[in-house]
């Protein structure tokens, strides 16, 4: 057993885990942040509050 080598391959696929959620996010947040803008011109369309 070499705990040492496994220890350094889980660490290796983590870093890769997180590199892709974080390209995930970056690359997901302008569409997400979109979707949410036109919800909100949506709803404020739809509720019509007087300002």
């Amino acid at each position: 057993m070499k705990p040492r080598k496994y220890a350094a391959g889980s660490s290796l696929v983590e870093y890769i885990v997180i590199a892709s959620v974080l390209a995930g996010l970056f690359f997901g947040l302008p569409a997400i942040r979109n979707m949410l803008e036109q919800h909100h011109d949506q709803a404020v369309e739809t509720l019509s509050i007087p300002n």
